[in-house]
């Protein structure tokens, strides 16, 4: 009975987590993209990845207050279609722009990438957490979070195969992923479709 209903849920949730914990997992294989493709040094290209992970803890803060103010739903579909939408440019732009030196990299990959990236990232454990009834949250959460995890796990090699067809491929690889994800967050939008045991308001 408790597979049951955990798999009531599941699906959707499921579905918008994974793509989070890819773009989670983005930066880092930029470590090894920069490298490759940027022919950024290792110490270079790690200190931006570093700088991405700062980035994205200080992002906590606005994030979750605009999620407060707005809603979980509207803050991720902005993050996510801006995830979507940037992916591939904002790759194309490190790259056209590493012949001027490491700013462009710094700037484009370490501090503004991570920002839309937090957008989308920060409200989904809100997201998560507010789909399931209180006596299944924590198995359910778990579950469909570590089931997320084995998919976003697999970003970096999945891209590294990705980059040797094509430079900007990887940057396509998540706009992809963003598609069903944000189709699931519309979905859960529409009034009755997916059940809300916290804060429904947020939704």
């Amino acid at each position: 009975m408790l597979l049951a209903k955990v798999s009531g849920f599941l699906s959707p949730q499921r579905s918008a987590h994974r793509v989070v914990n890819s773009c989670n997992y983005l930066p880092i294989y930029l470590v090894s993209w920069l490298e490759e493709e940027a022919q950024l040094t290792p110490p270079q290209a790690l200190s931006i990845s570093a700088l991405a992970k700062v980035v994205q803890m200080l992002m906590t803060f606005p994030a979750s207050f605009a999620t407060d103010l707005f809603g979980t739903t509207k803050v991720m579909l902005l993050g996510g279609s801006s995830v979507a939408v940037a992916a591939v440019p904002l790759l194309w732009l490190t790259m056209a722009s590493s012949t001027v030196g490491l700013w462009p990299a710094f700037l484009i990959l370490g501090v503004f990438l991570p920002v839309l990236i937090s957008i989308y990232l920060v409200p989904s454990n809100l997201f998560m957490t507010a789909v399931f009834p209180t006596l299944l949250r924590a198995r359910a959460c778990g579950i469909c979070l570590g089931l997320a995890s084995i998919t976003g796990g697999l970003t970096p090699m999945i891209a590294s195969q990705l980059a040797q067809e094509g430079r900007l491929w990887p940057g396509a690889f998540i706009s992809f992923l963003t598609l069903p994800s944000l189709a699931v967050l519309l979905w859960s939008r529409q009034k009755g479709r997916l059940a809300v045991y916290q804060r429904p308001w947020l939704f």
